[in-house]
């Protein structure tokens, strides 16, 4: 049985400006992508939108369903790591000569409530064509109850001839997956991300990556997954991306809800 949170300051969310409830993605950040081997790694849990942070989190525990660090010597459990309280949600945290490390968090389900105008913007935002035409045909809720849960990953790397991580695949609701080594790649690449949905690929999915550049500012880009859930995003610059997606889907049975979402996130380096 999955459990879920309750948020009760769902009556506040009602309150919030279009632009707040757009302010959504969460993401792992990396003090260093590419540190030596006796440099220390802090995480910063981000909230925001278009890579642009609004907030910073600290650990939350009773949030988190799992956090891990992933090497080529197997799986570290983080969830002691860190105890609850401020930002960052890790804090100096030794890699070692590991080589790449992928620091991967799965946050709990969680339900809540928004408007129909609020949640219509929403899907608008995020190009979930689909459901936009499923609730045309359907009818709007004067409120919609949307259940949710986040994949967050985070990839760095030190010099090593140890084994990549950066494919490895730790079996959360949703994820993603590099096939390609974002770390091997050169500008100009077009690195191959697979999404993965309860374990099997997920085709049709908007995906959108971003690249905050070095001089400021953030490009954007966008693609969708093919039958084998799979998307291609050229690496048009140097700096830190984001490959990050929402997936959507009615669920009919549920009687605590009438929407689940998946969130998932990944962050890396390039050259």
């Amino acid at each position: 049985m999955i459990r879920r949170v309750s948020l009760a300051v769902t009556a506040a969310l009602l309150l919030l400006t279009p632009r707040a409830i757009k302010a959504h993605d969460y993401w792992l950040e990396a003090s260093d992508y590419t540190p030596d081997a006796r440099a220390k790694i802090t995480l910063e849990l981000r909230v925001g939108d278009d890579f642009v942070a609004a907030e910073r989190r600290g650990f939350q525990p009773e949030r988190t369903r799992r956090f891990e660090l992933v090497t080529a010597d197997g799986i570290v459990d983080l969830m002691r790591a860190r105890a609850a309280g401020d930002p960052p949600v890790l804090d100096g945290y030794p890699t070692g000569a590991t080589g790449q490390a992928m620091w991967a968090m799965e946050r709990r389900w969680v339900d809540i409530k928004l408007p129909d105008d609020r949640f219509t913007h929403y899907l608008e935002h995020e190009g979930l064509t689909e459901i936009i035409e499923l609730r045309a045909r359907r009818g709007h809720r004067a409120q919609e109850r949307e259940c949710y849960m986040r994949s967050i990953k985070a990839l760095t790397t030190t010099a090593s001839n140890r084994a990549p991580v950066h494919d490895v695949v730790l079996g959360h609701p949703i994820e993603i997956v590099l096939l390609d080594d974002p770390y091997a790649a050169a500008r100009g690449d077009k690195l191959r991300v697979q999404v993965l949905l309860e374990g099997a690929p997920l085709p049709r999915a908007p995906v959108t990556a971003h690249v905050r550049l070095p001089g400021g500012g953030v490009r954007t880009a966008r693609a969708r997954t093919n039958r084998r859930g799979v998307a291609r995003i050229e690496l048009t610059d140097p700096g830190v991306w984001l490959v990050r997606l929402v997936h959507l889907r009615p669920c009919d049975e549920c009687t605590h809800t009438d929407w689940e979402s998946f969130w998932a996130s990944y962050s890396f380096a390039v050259d």
